[in-house]
């Protein structure tokens, strides 16, 4: 049984559609046909129906049952038989009598390829019968279908993306969540209110546009350095913001083999997936397959009656399960209404050891390679020497494959106490080569030792996932090492706002509040981009560059007064700006477009000026100068910030 895809974001369904259906014209005429169906469902009952998402299967579900389900190059649907064409093509697998509830219902399956020549004989039987079973097969269907919690919001967001139309969601809640919250931060709470709240709670105080900065540059590209004296609360912001955000802990569905339970062949199954399977009463089982060590066996699902289950088992089952008690595994199961069995399969989880979303490293002065953040090999004891980052960075990797969904951060805490390109080129330098089309980047970290090593050793190449954001703080004084362009122009730079001491008001983080389950995966959904995660969407800059045409020609405008001074930018310059104010669009978290606009310009091009006054006072006059006959005052106050620096000291550090 392959790993279960994502059920909430639509990459995850996106990827089970191009392993289902690789030609994209076939692809596209199958999405056509499901949201076709979809559409005639929810227009008869939005509350009777919902899609499921497996490794290898998409499924409709409609009143009772399955109306249409997607395997591998194959489409099997039910339809009204009574409105069927008597003379039916050879190709098209026709079976009828399966359901009680609507004996004129008649399931045919076809091959993917034929779709263009069976589907316009076959959709107008199978969308009546659609809309028959939306309406419940005359009130019998059940109250709460045990499809429902299987629903995939990832299946409609990927449709909604791949049709450019909107796709309707079921009218129960689309994640099954039953939390309740405060009317603080109810879930219908706009983002900016959501993570206002949550910040007061952590005792904690950032204005609107800083918040809004931090989380759409982050979102954007994935390395933020938190610039500002110290005590500010900038390593507090990235610590809260990761707290704001799921983690491992909160979405695995683990187990552990307790030796009292395996040697009676019990395997206590978890709430989580117990919840897309038709439990039997107590004291009665069905028959079920384990799957484990990649090898499958026969055992019984025995009920508790009080919503619980656990898997019986003997034979070889019993022995494995025993030689490896005490152990951690995570349990998964696969979904499938049709399904004679229900399927339960023990996964290794190595990087579930840690359920925290990120790791605090502090920098050293005396970091001067890349050896305190990827280790090295010791030939003295012939092994590898493991670092935090390297751990975490394979845990990261791990949940990337694993499609969890999940943002993993590294927080390198005063970063300029060392030269970061020193201890950073390498990273440094994977970031600038860009990211292939799955989001990893294109050129892969190397891990170098002898290969007659012994212990744990890492990977010999790990292209870097995009699910992994550092966020860096800088103080902004004389005892630390400046940054140097090479770093500057390839990470986001935000200034923490100077402290107001007259509004200051101390606050303590508050105990009876905490963002629930449904909250969380919300600021997840926005943040990582549905699963995107931190890579550069030429489409969202071309259509930025399409809907707001005048950007590309202030930008143009900039870089020309610029480059007279020889500090214009380039290509990755401009598609970053164009990205963050497509994002910040999607987020909301600014008050209008031109203020995105001027909150990216400020961020990305004043870092960029350093050196004497000769060097870089004309160009900042230019931007200044640029900034005001655009009403975009904070590139403006930027601009005059560092010129009055400059009249001050003689230079920029």
């Amino acid at each position: 049984m392959a790993h279960l895809p994502n059920r909430v974001h639509a990459s995850g369904a996106a990827r089970v559609f191009q392993k289902l259906f690789p030609d994209p014209q076939i692809r596209r005429r199958v999405c056509e046909l499901l949201a076709a169906s979809i559409e005639a469902a929810h227009e008869v009952d939005p509350a009777n129906w919902g899609v499921t998402l497996g490794a290898g299967s998409v499924g409709l579900n409609v009143g009772r049952g399955a109306a249409l389900s997607l395997a591998k190059n194959c489409l099997s649907a039910l339809y009204d038989g009574r409105l069927l064409p008597e003379n039916m093509p050879r190709e098209v697998q026709l079976e009828s009598g399966r359901l009680q509830t609507a004996p004129h219902a008649v399931r045919a399956s076809f091959e993917a390829e034929k779709i263009g020549e069976f589907w316009p004989i076959l959709e107008p039987s199978h969308l009546t019968f659609v809309a028959d079973a939306a309406r419940g097969f005359a009130s019998r269907a059940p109250r709460s279908p045990t499809w429902r919690d299987a629903h995939s919001p990832a299946v409609t967001r990927f449709l909604s993306a791949e049709l450019e139309r909107e796709i309707p969601s079921p009218s129960y809640a689309p994640l099954g969540d039953a939390e309740t919250s405060s009317p603080e931060t109810a879930p219908e709470a706009a983002l900016p209110e959501l993570l206002e709240s949550a910040m007061r709670a952590r005792g904690l105080q950032f204005a609107p546009r800083h918040l809004a900065a931090f989380f759409t540059a982050l979102s954007a590209k994935g390395l933020v350095i938190l610039s500002g004296p110290s005590g500010v609360g900038k390593t507090a912001l990235a610590t809260a913001f990761a707290s704001l955000l799921p983690h491992a802990g909160e979405v695995e569905n683990s187990i552990r083999l307790s030796k009292s339970e395996v040697e009676a062949g019990r395997l206590p199954l978890p709430a989580p997936v117990l919840r897309y399977h038709a439990l039997p009463n107590a004291g009665e089982s069905r028959a079920a397959t384990l799957i484990c060590d990649g090898a499958a066996h026969a055992a019984k699902l025995v009920g508790d009656g009080a919503g619980g289950a656990h898997l019986l088992v003997r034979g070889a089952a019993r022995k494995w399960l025993i030689a490896h008690q005490n152990a951690t595994f995570c349990l998964e199961t696969a979904w499938d209404d049709e399904a004679a069995k229900p399927a339960f399969e023990l996964l290794e989880a190595p990087h579930r050891a840690s359920a925290s979303n990120h790791l605090f490293l502090p920098v050293r002065p005396d970091w001067r390679d890349e050896k305190p953040l990827l280790g090295y090999f010791n030939p003295l004891a012939n092994r590898y020497e493991w670092t935090p980052f390297l751990r975490f960075l394979l845990q990261a990797d791990a949940g990337f494959r694993a499609e969890n969904g999940l943002a993993y951060f590294v927080i390198l805490d005063e970063m300029n106490l060392a030269r970061a390109e020193w201890y950073f080129a390498d990273l440094l330098s994977i970031l600038e080569a860009g990211r292939g089309v799955s989001g990893r980047a294109r050129q892969p970290l190397r891990f170098d030792f002898d290969a007659r090593a012994t212990g744990e050793l890492p990977p010999r190449e790990l292209f870097l996932p995009p699910n992994l954001y550092f966020v860096g703080t800088i103080n902004a004084d004389e005892s630390a090492q400046s940054l140097s362009p090479k770093v500057l122009d390839r990470a986001w730079v935000v200034d923490a706002p100077r402290p107001d001491f007259r509004a200051y008001a101390p606050q303590k983080s508050r105990t009876d509040f905490e963002l629930n389950g449904a909250q969380k995966r919300r600021i997840a959904a926005q943040f990582t981009r549905a699963g995107r995660f931190a890579v550069t969407d030429q489409a969202l800059v071309a259509a930025q560059l399409e809907t707001h045409p005048v950007r590309r020609e202030d930008l143009a405008a900039l870089s020309d007064a610029l480059e007279v001074s020889g500090a214009g930018f380039g290509f990755r310059v401009f598609d970053e700006i164009l990205l963050f104010c497509a994002l910040a669009a999607q987020n909301g978290l600014f008050g209008d477009e031109n203020e995105a606009f001027d909150c990216a310009v400020a961020l990305k091009i004043a870092p960029r000026f350093r050196g004497a006054r000769g060097q870089v006072e004309a160009p900042l006059r230019a931007l200044e100068t640029w900034s005001d006959a655009r009403r975009l005052p904070q590139s403006a106050e930027a601009a005059r910030r560092l010129i009055a620096q400059l009249e001050r000291d003689g230079f920029l550090p």
